[in-house]
């Protein structure tokens, strides 16, 4: 765990307020793990979790928090970054080469929702009030200015010179990774919970109500026609022609690109609230009641086992390591 100090500004320690993240419904659903792994469904009817969670292809690992955990980076898998969600005690937990994760940043008055960064020297978090926090992985954070004061959902990348955040009432700002935020003009009132892209020239938000935004990176933004109205949480995509969006009540959606868009049978309905992959054949859903999909990009999904009935928010991955995020401090980790 590497020291931590925090330049803070004053609107950053003032409020209580909580967070206002879309949310979905909690409903658990049946469904069967891996094959070759000693799945039980739970009484409650939840996914199935481990008979021997030494066997279970995600693992839990432990947490330096019982606090809810937002979103999860890193630059490699030596050096990764959580976000802590509570409250008034929001934190950034840090794990170095030795994989331990402790408390980098602690006493957050407002509530973190995303982490992204370019690589180890330029990482970014963001949050509630219009928070954004930068660190040069140094243990220092500082806040950058921002031209809003409304809550920022998420942030993403494709370089440290070409950054956006977005968030409530369509939100869209973006940075040329100098300090300095200018908000573009959005085509939508509705929040905007996710951002990602394949490139400068290939950058999607989506959000509330179905919504997906897209940009050629020249700042104008348009808006696809979606086939669900369920809140998307989570977008990725392995290419600007395989890009993938999910939501509530097991919404899967796929495009390949220009536009269109096909929703994806699920053996769930729980919400999903984050997608990430290593490539186009290796792809990761995390939602609700400790649900991990996993698809090889044939349009076909099946639930893993993830040794948890907490509902996750985030995945990301390096190398062979996939980690999944979310209620009362859970991490698991595959292998």
């Amino acid at each position: 765990m590497r020291g931590a100090s925090l330049v803070v500004l004053a609107a950053f320690v003032t409020s209580t307020a909580a967070c206002e993240r879309v949310l979905g419904p909690t409903g658990h659903s049946h469904g069967l793990g891996d094959a070759g792994t000693a799945d039980v469904l739970p009484a409650d009817g939840a996914p199935p979790v481990c008979a021997d969670v030494t066997t279970c292809p995600f693992h839990l690992v432990p947490s330096a928090t019982t606090g809810d955990l937002a979103d999860i980076w890193g630059s490699g898998d030596g050096d990764i970054y959580v976000a802590d969600d509570v409250t008034n005690d929001t934190s950034i937990l840090h794990a170095g080469a030795d994989g331990v994760f402790g408390v980098q940043l602690a006493n957050i008055m407002h509530v973190l929702n995303g982490l992204w960064g370019s690589g180890a020297g330029d990482v970014y978090a963001i949050g509630n009030y219009s928070m954004i926090l930068h660190s040069t992985g140094d243990g220092t954070w500082t806040p950058q200015s921002s031209p809003i004061s409304d809550y920022l959902d998420d942030i993403w990348g494709s370089s440290g010179g070409d950054v956006y955040a977005v968030g409530n009432q369509g939100a869209i700002l973006h940075s040329t990774g100098n300090g300095v935020w200018t908000q573009q003009t959005s085509v939508t009132t509705q929040v905007l919970v996710a951002a990602w892209g394949s490139g400068d020239a290939d950058v999607y938000a989506v959000g509330a109500a179905g919504t997906i935004l897209h940009t050629t990176g020249t700042g104008t933004w348009t808006a696809d026609t979606s086939p669900t109205n369920n809140v998307l949480h989570g977008v990725w995509g392995s290419s600007n022609a395989d890009v993938y969006a999910v939501g509530d009540a097991g919404t899967v959606l796929h495009s390949t690109g220009g536009g269109a868009w096909i929703e994806e049978t699920v053996p769930t309905t729980e919400s999903l609230y984050a997608i990430w992959g290593t490539s186009a054949t290796d792809i990761y859903v995390a939602g609700d009641g400790g649900v991990i999909l996993h698809s090889t990009g044939d349009a076909s999904w099946q639930l893993v086992a993830s040794s948890t009935t907490s509902d996750l928010r985030a995945v990301w991955g390096s190398n062979d390591q996939v980690y999944a995020v979310g209620e009362d401090g859970v991490i698991v980790r595959k292998p």
